[in-house]
């Protein structure tokens, strides 16, 4: 009878055991897929800050290119450098 008892008492204690091994596998795997979660989720937004960057520069570029048309055509008309001024000294910024 003690034998028994003593028996049913370590295969409690193991299973005890094993569930805490368990439990304890599928917590260090639900931190280590919400880490990884975490990472692309900020690889993400870095890349789509890069994308919006890349597309301000084009639009600057654009603008800047139409300017520098606008002042040829106007060089070309044969308009004086005075009146020129205000368009040239025009930046960007947006």
């Amino acid at each position: 009878m003690q034998k028994q008892f003593e028996a049913q008492e370590k295969k409690i204690e193991e299973e005890k055991k094993s569930a805490l091994i368990t439990h304890s596998k599928k917590i260090r795997s639900q931190i280590s897929i919400n880490e990884a979660d975490k990472k692309q989720d900020r690889l993400d937004y870095l890349e789509e800050g890069k994308k919006i960057r890349d597309n301000i520069q084009n639009e600057r570029e654009k603008i800047q290119g139409i300017q520098g048309a606008k002042l040829g055509e106007l060089k070309d008309l044969g308009i004086d450098d005075k009146y020129m001024y205000e368009l040239q000294k025009k930046t960007v910024s947006f």
